[in-house]
């Protein structure tokens, strides 16, 4: 009987300490899950965040981008308007070189 008490005894004390292990395993498990709750939630905001900043960053460089397309055609227009300037002085030189050239010619 004593053996059986002995062992029964000693069953309980296995029993005991792997419900306290379990326990123990079970807090140090929920522990995690918070801990892992709360990355997920800061790595949400921070998605979140990163997401504004980048919508913000597209508006910025559309806006940028749409003022660097006015500017280049202002300076196109410009550049077109002072060739035709050019080419037109040009055209009114070489008249003028051939009046003067026709008037030696003619004398």
């Amino acid at each position: 009987m004593e053996v059986r008490e002995r062992l029964l005894s000693e069953m309980e004390q296995k029993a005991r300490e792997r419900a306290d292990a379990a326990e123990s395993e079970g807090f140090r498990l929920k522990g995690l899950l918070m801990h892992m709750d709360t990355m997920v939630e800061n790595i949400r905001s921070q998605s979140s965040e990163e997401k504004e900043r980048l919508r913000m960053e597209h508006i910025r460089l559309q806006t940028l981008q749409s003022s660097l397309e006015s500017e280049r055609t202002t300076l196109h227009t410009r550049s077109q308007e002072e060739y035709n300037q050019i080419k037109q002085k040009q055209n009114a030189l070489e008249i003028e070189s051939r009046k003067i050239v026709e008037e030696k010619l003619a004398a």
